[in-house]
């Protein structure tokens, strides 16, 4: 894990509409120079981007909403509203890990690195305040089974998902 202890060009918020709306990742990774959560996804070496897409880059908070509804089956309105730090969805983080684990599995076996039991936190792109960021964290074990998206301190040790747009 890293941290994302850095002051973001973008505009932050913490009204959860916007929030949920917000899809310039990659804007907000190619204007970061000094980022380490963009330099990571930018600097990607997992795999090759396909040529015609757009590169890796660090998806934005309301991406990541996107990808837990449409590639996770979460419900698009059935989250419980915890502003003003973000969402969570309730029993839904093994859920949500396993159909995005179908949808990636068509990249063919060892391609991806797949969400896997535990508590795993990812970066976003998104501001939430100039000392805190929006985070994606799937806490999935014996105890809990949740998924949030909602906001953390830049110091606090979580992990880079780069992605690419087609």
């Amino acid at each position: 894990g890293s941290n994302i202890n850095t002051v973001y060009t973008s505009t932050a918020t913490t009204d959860i509409a916007t929030v949920l709306t917000d899809y310039d990742g990659y804007t907000y990774t190619n204007q970061e120079s000094s980022c380490s959560g963009a330099i990571a996804a930018k600097k990607y070496s997992g795999a090759t981007a396909p040529s015609g897409t757009s590169g890796w880059y660090l998806p934005s908070i309301g991406q990541w909403f996107l990808i837990c509804v449409n590639l996770g089956g979460m419900n698009s309105s059935g989250y419980k509203d915890a502003s003003p730090y973000g969402i969570k969805w309730s029993d839904s983080a093994s859920v949500c890990a396993a159909a995005i684990n179908n949808a990636l599995s068509g990249v063919g076996s060892g391609n991806y690195d797949a969400f896997a039991k535990g508590s795993k936190s990812y970066w976003t792109s998104s501001e939430y305040s100039a000392g805190d960021a929006y985070f994606v964290w799937f806490l999935w074990d014996s105890d809990y089974n949740v998924l949030n998206l909602s906001m953390n301190v830049k110091t606090a040790e979580g992990s880079f998902r780069p992605v690419i747009a087609f």
